[in-house]
């Protein structure tokens, strides 16, 4: 009896898990290596539990025998723990039996598919699969060039009690750039974090789902053509072995940012692009000559490039149509391309990038640079609020959600207002008269509210139409609905000249949009003024097919009373025979288009001007007096105190002078002693003053603000 006890008390055979620190015994080995401590400690699996001969030939026999797969049922206290022996590796399954793929657009754009048995943990899947993910990203970067590429992990969740209800939903990386000088474990490392991070928020939403096992990966891989081509080449041995790693070391010393760039076959190939964006930053071109390597300095990217606005590399063309149903036809072009922006741009939120030195100055700065007020102080428009100060005051970090890049400290209000907004500006020169009945006719045929600003019923200052399109919510997974609004802008009220004198001022190199669509310096030079056009001559459709210009006579505006001048008749003769116009219709089609491009540049440098000296953009205005209230409340940081009082108001409204005006005049005869000697009558002088710019001398002058009376 005593030796029987004295077995049962005989201490267990224990074993340490060096990852963990712990002591277990042999028999809750496998419970362990199956705990989440466990995994986060070892997520590579490189600890294989401990079997028997004999279990692990029964595990070899079942593995190498296809059998039906049978649904695992879950243990009661151990379901979230619990793990298949057949989530680990084994050597005789090979990668490619659980991938398969789909291509489109000659392979340009590829999609593999990563199926596994379900995974518990999402890093212990991303691990297993980052084999496939490197074999499968570098075979074709080696077959096409330059990629873009984005993962998205397939996971289930389910309800809670009572209703046991399944949902899948997609954990999607944004497009990254991958080239010859990527270094893939860091890019890997990199869709990891993003991945547990998308997972994270979708859990701190407070939804009551829970997480039941991983599905699949999806790799979406894409040429990518940005900088016209980007074919693959082979580095050579001197730059990867010792440029390539010097570049990278030097930007951490100074501070700069360094792209370098080479060309393969006339394509433009990267060689090795910055991680960050500073504020400094150089572009390279490495060349071979005569075996002779050398960098040169790109000093203008823009011209070294060609022009690309879409994600395809293809040019934004301008659209023209001459025919039936104009109006309709323009605003079914002008409504796909609004929808094509508010998903390509608006709907954009890329995670925050910062640098360590942005960091530093973040925690330096005392002041908000949307607002230049101090964290001490409110934002001006919510001084009022008092009841918010602590809110407002609140010191955050504001990025651009375009681009993912730091831009500053802000108040926290400031960093919520301070976004893209939701209409997209289009302008027309003179667009308040006549010309925008036909637009407000047709947009009330379609769908969609109308917003109208008007001074009248005839006269327009503004109207928008609001859109409304579909998208899927990427935390949901549900569709959704968004609005955005195509605000139409009268450029007239801005700068209140004809489209021919504001042209003249423009400079060359201000003509950004003319120099891309005509490069020809000849062609150029013509068109660089308003084209004369022959308004009243074309009132027939048929006269668009005739083969040359109308006589200089039927060039006559009986709305000015004026006829052309001869050298706006020899121009227009020049342009024809220089862009071999065949007929009126190509000649109409031309002069559309250089108004077009003529005002996009006018608007432009208006804007950029604006900007520059003011901080303002003046398409968030409708006219140049809003633009100009605007630049006053900024300049001067006034807070205007608001009249409440009616009579106060008329007040002010009395006082408003404008329309014609008149000076009378008054005769008057002077009785100088000096000068006629007649003293016996009352002396009289005459003064004449003359004040010059009388209203710049009014606008200098100080104006109430506060206080009232």
């Amino acid at each position: 009896m005593e030796a029987n006890n004295n077995k049962m008390e005989a201490p267990l055979r224990k074993k340490v898990c060096n990852m963990c620190n712990t002591t277990t015994t042999y028999k809750n080995w496998s419970r362990h290596l199956r705990t989440i401590k466990h995994q986060k400690n070892d997520p590579d699996s490189t600890i294989e539990p401990r079997f028997h001969e004999k279990t692990k030939e029964k595990i070899r026999n079942r593995v190498s025998k296809p059998r039906k797969e049978r649904t695992q049922k879950p243990h009661r206290v151990f379901s979230g723990f619990q793990s298949s022996l057949f989530e680990r590796k084994k050597p005789n399954i090979k990668i490619e039996d659980n991938t398969h793929k789909k291509s489109a657009f000659n392979r340009k754009v590829l999609l593999f598919v990563v199926n596994k048995r379900e995974f518990k943990d999402i890093n212990q899947f991303l691990n297993y699969s980052r084999g496939i993910a490197e074999k499968k990203i570098l075979g074709y970067l080696k077959e096409i060039g330059n990629l873009k590429i984005n993962i998205s992990v397939v996971c289930r969740y389910i309800k809670r009690k009572p209703s046991h209800e399944n949902f899948t939903t997609h954990f999607t990386t944004e497009n990254k750039c991958f080239y010859t000088t990527t270094n893939f474990n860091e890019f890997y490392s990199n869709i990891k974090t993003t991945v547990q991070k998308r997972k994270d928020v979708f859990i701190a939403k407070g939804s009551s789902w829970i997480f039941k096992s991983v599905l699949s990966m999806e790799i979406n891989m894409y040429k990518n053509n940005s900088l016209r081509g980007g074919s693959y080449i082979e580095l050579p041995k001197w730059i990867s072995l010792k440029k390539a790693i010097d570049i990278p070391k030097f930007e951490g010393e100074t501070n700069i940012s360094i792209n370098a760039f080479t060309h393969d076959n006339g394509n433009i190939v990267p060689l090795q692009l910055c991680k960050v964006e500073r504020e400094t930053y150089i572009d390279l071109f490495y060349l071979s000559e005569e075996n002779k390597e050398y960098y040169c300095l790109i000093k203008n990217f823009s011209s070294f490039c060609y022009n690309v606005t879409r994600p395809n590399s293809i040019r934004n063309n301008i659209v023209t149509y001459s025919g039936k149903n104009a109006v309709r036809v323009f605003y079914e072009k002008l409504k796909k391309e609004a929808l094509y922006i508010a998903k390509n741009y608006f709907d954009i939120n890329k995670p925050m990038v910062i640098t360590k030195e942005q960091e530093a100055e973040f925690e330096r700065t005392n002041t908000c640079f949307i607002c230049e007020r101090s964290f001490n102080e409110s934002p001006p428009t919510y001084e009022r609020e008092e009841r918010d100060m602590n809110i407002n005051k609140t010191k955050v970090r504001d990025h651009d959600h375009l681009t993912g890049k730091y831009r500053g400290a802000a108040h926290s209000i400031c960093n919520l207002k301070y976004k893209v907004p939701r209409f997209i500006p289009v302008f027309f020169h003179n667009l308040s008269g006549y010309d925008a009945h036909l637009f407000i006719k047709e947009f009330g045929i379609n769908t969609g509210d109308i917003k109208v600003i008007s001074n009248s019923e005839e006269n327009y200052i503004t109207f928008s139409k609001v859109l409304r399109y579909e998208k899927l919510d990427p935390v949901t997974n549900k569709t959704v609905f968004e609005k955005i609004e195509l605000r139409f802008l009268d450029s007239f009220k801005f700068l209140s000249s004809s489209l021919d004198k504001l042209a003249s001022t423009l400079e060359k190199e201000q003509c950004k949009h003319l120099s891309r669509f005509i490069e020809n310096k000849e062609q150029s030079d013509l068109v660089k003024r308003k084209l004369a056009y022959s308004y009243e001559y074309m009132d027939s459709p048929k006269k668009y097919n005739e083969t040359s210009l109308p006589p200089m006579e039927k060039f006559f505006s009986s709305l000015t009373g004026k006829h052309i001048t001869f050298d706006s008749y020899e121009n227009a003769q020049k342009i024809w025979a220089s862009f071999k116009i065949k007929n009126l219709r190509e000649f109409t089609i031309l002069y559309n288009t250089l108004d077009v491009l003529l005002l996009s540049d006018i608007m432009e440098n208006y804007r950029e001007v604006s900007l520059g000296d003011f901080k303002l953009d003046p398409a968030h205005y409708f006219t140049t007096p809003g633009f100009a209230w605007g630049a006053m409340l900024k300049k001067t940081s006034i807070k205007l105190e608001l009249i409440t009082d009616i009579d106060m108001h008329l007040l002010f409204e009395q006082g408003i002078r404008g329309g014609l005006s008149q000076c009378s005049t008054r005769h008057s005869k002077a009785n100088n002693k000096y000068i006629t000697g007649k003293c016996e009558q009352p002396g009289k002088y005459l003064l004449d003053l003359d004040a010059n710019n009388l209203y710049g001398w009014a606008m200098c002058k100080y104006l109430p603000y506060k206080e009232l009376k």
